[in-house]
C-alpha cells in the first residue's frame, strides 16, 4: 500500500536535513577549535540545547567517525565528571557525507586508512 506524501511534508523534511547537517558541522567545528570538550562547553558556545548537542555529537562518533572519545574529566561548567571529545579524523576527508553506502559500510581506520585495520584501532 503506497501513501501519498504532500509536498510540504517533503519540504519539511528537506528543511529539517539540512538544519540538522548545519548544528552537526557547527558542533564539529567547536571540538575542533576547543580541542578537547564536553557537551555541555558545546553547548555554552554553539547556544543549541544540551539533546541537540548531545545528538549531533552522536552522528559525529558514529554516523561520521569524525569524533571519539578523550577522557573523563571535570566539566567547567558543571563541576562534574563528563566525558570529553576531540577530534580524530578531518572532516574534509568525508567524500559522501550523506551517502547510505558511506555510513552503512565504511569501517576505516582513521589513523592508517584500511579497511581490516592491523593496529586494532577500530
Amino acid at each position: 500500500m503506497k501513501t501519498e506524501i504532500s509536498d510540504t511534508s517533503l519540504e519539511a523534511f528537506k528543511d529539517n536535513h539540512s538544519d540538522k547537517l548545519k548544528t552537526t558541522i557547527q558542533c564539529y567545528d567547536t571540538i575542533k577549535k576547543l580541542g578537547t570538550c564536553s557537551n555541555k562547553q558545546i553547548q555554552r558556545i554553539t547556544k543549541l540545547g544540551i539533546n541537540q548537542v548531545s545528538g549531533r555529537v552522536h552522528d559525529l562518533r558514529f554516523k561520521y567517525k569524525v569524533v571519539g572519545f578523550d577522557k573523563k574529566d571535570l566539566c567547567p561548567i558543571s563541576n562534574r565528571i563528563v566525558c570529553k571529545w576531540k577530534v580524530v579524523r578531518d572532516w574534509d576527508a568525508i567524500k559522501y557525507k550523506d551517502s547510505n553506502i558511506f555510513n552503512d559500510v565504511s569501517r576505516n581506520c582513521y589513523k592508517c586508512g584500511c579497511l581490516n585495520c592491523e593496529c586494532e584501532v577500530l
